[in-house]
């Protein structure tokens, strides 16, 4: 169920556009608790949700360091739904991100990626 409402809020997002920018903050707060979801399903389409919901926002800096933090020290089969979600992030807003969240991004994703010496699927995910 929570899977099909992501896809329809999802649908909403590319049809409604502007018109969705005062719930902006009602809807960030529900894709982000649906990324740490029991449910594959659910964190995939809450990642992708976010990350066009980010055109949106005014507040990309929090949200990418937000994103970044919670990958880092999450489980590993939500850990890529927060990497999904702040691919969608950068992809949508990166010229909006100021330089220096972006060089503390870039930092951030080198650590995990030194951590990850021997787990090549979370390699691939920090790499996409």
């Amino acid at each position: 169920v929570k899977s099909a409402i992501l896809g329809t809020l999802g649908g909403l997002i590319a049809k409604a556009g502007t018109g969705l920018k005062p719930f902006v903050p009602q809807l960030q707060t529900t894709f982000l608790k649906c990324l740490a979801d029991p449910a594959d399903a659910v964190r995939q389409r809450a990642a992708r949700n976010l990350g066009e919901l980010v055109r949106l926002s005014p507040r990309a800096d929090q949200l990418a360091g937000e994103l970044a933090t919670s990958a880092r020290s999450a489980e590993p089969e939500v850990r890529d739904a927060y990497l999904l979600a702040l691919r969608g992030l950068l992809l949508s807003s990166g010229e909006r991100l100021s330089p220096a969240v972006m060089e503390a991004l870039g930092q951030q994703l080198r650590d995990m990626a030194r951590l990850a010496v021997d787990n090549d699927e979370f390699r691939y995910s920090l790499a996409s």
